[in-house]
């Protein structure tokens, strides 16, 4: 790929940022649209009608559970981070 000179010093922020959208697109809560919901102090991802039936995660920012979302999605039981709330 031809990169103008003056474009070098910037193609490794370019690429790490587009491989870093790229994991964010990956992740379950984004894949499934799910947002983020304050609950109390912490922020909660839920897939399912409630805690105790569906997936759901927590973390002190929204990032963060979503995070933990992703974490729990890929455990076994699918509930690795529900019972954590901060």
């Amino acid at each position: 790929m031809d990169i103008p000179d003056y474009l070098h010093p910037n193609v490794a922020e370019v690429i790490s940022i587009e491989f870093d959208a790229a994991i964010r697109r990956a992740q379950w809560a984004v894949v499934l649209g799910l947002v983020p919901k304050k609950d109390g102090e912490a922020w909660c991802v839920l897939l399912g009608a409630n805690l105790e039936e569906g997936v759901s995660a927590f973390g002190s920012t929204p990032e963060e559970a979503i995070y933990n979302f992703d974490k729990a999605m890929r455990s076994k039981s699918g509930s690795e981070c529900s019972k954590e709330a901060p």
